[in-house]
């Protein structure tokens, strides 16, 4: 099943002449709860990607640009399953009871997409920006505690869509 997410994150990177290098990275965390015959139950899905970033500005004025590039780095996530004999508690609580227990099982690899950029200038250090890639991410299978295998699990598929807006602060 595929959903969409939304994600925080940030960039940075410095300009020499037409060409652009720096960094990217995003992420988020996704937390759900349940409470079934006493049994409260927690899912947590945490994560994140990012990388170096290479681009082109391919049209310039003093205005606004349009940049082509890439981004190659890594990413992963993590799933924690939860559950604890009584309801409504805090996290804090639930780790000191007897009968909670808890599995996480992890997901890493190389992440890389191509991207176009469209920068509007609005004073000499402040700027709209809006961003359009398509990440590819190859990661290894999923993990249990350390490095054990975890067998007939799905395969980490985080390949999308990824589109940004926001403000560009510096020169």
């Amino acid at each position: 099943m595929k959903k969409e997410s939304y994600a925080w994150g940030g960039e940075v990177y410095a300009q020499f002449g037409r060409f652009r290098i720096g960094g990217m990275g995003w992420g988020n965390q996704i937390e759900s709860r349940s409470s079934l015959s006493d049994t409260l139950r927690y899912v947590t899905y945490d994560y994140g990607y990012g990388g170096l970033t290479l681009e082109y500005v391919v049209l310039r004025s003093s205005r606004a640009d349009l940049s082509l590039g890439a981004m190659l780095g890594g990413g992963g996530s993590e799933i924690k399953l939860a559950k604890a004999r009584k309801s409504d508690i805090t996290w804090d609580e639930a780790a000191a009871l007897e009968d909670y227990r808890e599995v996480a099982i992890k997901a890493s690899g190389l992440a890389g997409m191509p991207m176009a950029r469209f920068k509007l200038k609005f004073l000499s250090w402040l700027s709209l920006q809006g961003q359009v890639g398509y990440l590819y991410c190859r990661a290894d299978d999923w993990s249990y505690r350390k490095d054990e295998e975890l067998f007939n699990a799905p395969r980490l598929d985080a390949t999308g869509w990824v589109f940004s807006l926001g403000p560009h602060f510096g020169f």
